[in-house]
């Protein structure tokens, strides 16, 4: 007799058939409509929840990242006062580095949120909520594609209900955003596989990147990765690595412009921001690299950086020289 359930049996079966989907032609779009609403909805669900569950620390010292947050919310009001998506009306010094310290395109979408929706981080993180819902119903559409429409309906549910991109809607940060934009160029690239204008897939990908790399500085190495990658799979022709090239110089286009003024202002050839070290250093701290010295927290780097540069101007922030007393934002100053 055997031990497994009848829940058991049946996802077995479930996932036999989708097993056998591998390499059939896709469904229907019709088809897929009905269960990318059902996805989208259950995504909608989860992503309100963790929203929920961090309502009550909002705006308070308990709010996770609320440093961060408030450099974020800093940024959008200035753009909101009169500040350019790039240029402030009054260039800092080249010493006051915080407008490198991260990429411009997160505080231009929390200053579209306070425009049009309301000024407060639940209106942030609900229109995150809103946007990153449809992760789901796109990863339906991508794996239906690749393995079949029972393998699409797994992922798309999976990807609904995965605790990560879930919680990261809650939080006042770009990643849960840059997951929707990262899965977009996947599925942008593989659309162009067998499209008969696949140079407009492969485009639209590209623009994508670009986009992304406004939000966070590590997709611009995905723009040589893949127009190094792309053309074989598409096909070794001349013209395949023609497309691949236009999609890699669409995405540096839409970051050239980050690129040109960082070395307006600061003179240096910067190309998107300077967190990246500080997002390696901290990373290997939590992959057990404490061990080693690194750091796992922003202010352990900043007063690492004062002692070994013997600057006590670096102690406060990470992301620029502070004299010592004064407040790095107002609101360092409101949550410390």
């Amino acid at each position: 007799m055997s031990l497994a359930s009848p829940r058991a049996g049946r996802l077995s079966r479930f996932a036999r058939a989708a097993a056998r989907d591998l390499g059939r032609r896709r469904a229907p779009l019709s088809r897929l409509l009905l269960p990318a609403a059902i996805l989208c909805l259950l995504g909608l669900v989860v992503r309100l929840g963790y929203v929920g569950d961090a309502a009550p620390t909002l705006h308070t010292s308990e709010q996770h990242g609320v440093r961060m947050a408030g450099n974020y919310t800093d940024a959008a009001n200035a753009i909101l006062g009169g500040d350019g998506l790039l240029y402030p009306r009054v260039w800092p010094h080249p010493s006051e580095t915080r407008l490198v310290s991260r990429p411009p395109g997160y505080p231009v979408f929390v200053a579209a949120v306070y425009r049009f929706v309301g000024r407060g981080y639940v209106d942030v993180l609900t229109s995150q909520a809103v946007l990153t819902s449809l992760v789901p119903a796109l990863m339906l559409l991508l794996v239906t594609r690749m393995a079949g429409r029972r393998a699409g309906i797994v992922a798309g549910a999976l990807a609904a209900l995965a605790p990560p991109l879930g919680y990261h809607a809650s939080i006042v940060t770009p990643d849960a955003l840059t997951a929707l934009l990262a899965l977009l160029i996947v599925f942008f690239v593989w659309s162009a596989r067998r499209a008969r204008f696949g140079g407009a897939w492969l485009a639209a990908a590209g623009a994508t990147v670009g986009v992304a790399t406004w939000l966070r500085p590590n997709f611009l190495l995905l723009a040589p990765v893949l127009g190094l990658v792309t053309p074989p799979v598409l096909g070794s022709e001349r013209r395949q690595w023609l497309k691949a090239a236009g999609m890699v110089a669409l995405a540096i286009t839409l970051v050239a412009p980050i690129t040109i003024r960082n070395a307006r202002i600061y003179g240096e050839f910067l190309p998107v921001s300077a967190n990246g070290g500080i997002v390696l250093w901290e990373g290997i701290a939590d992959a057990g690299g404490q061990r080693f010295g690194a750091r796992s927290r922003d202010l352990e780097v900043a007063e690492e950086e004062a002692g070994r540069f013997g600057d006590p101007r670096y102690a406060r922030t990470w992301a620029t020289p502070t004299e010592s007393g004064a407040t790095a934002t107002a609101s360092d100053a409101a949550w410390r």
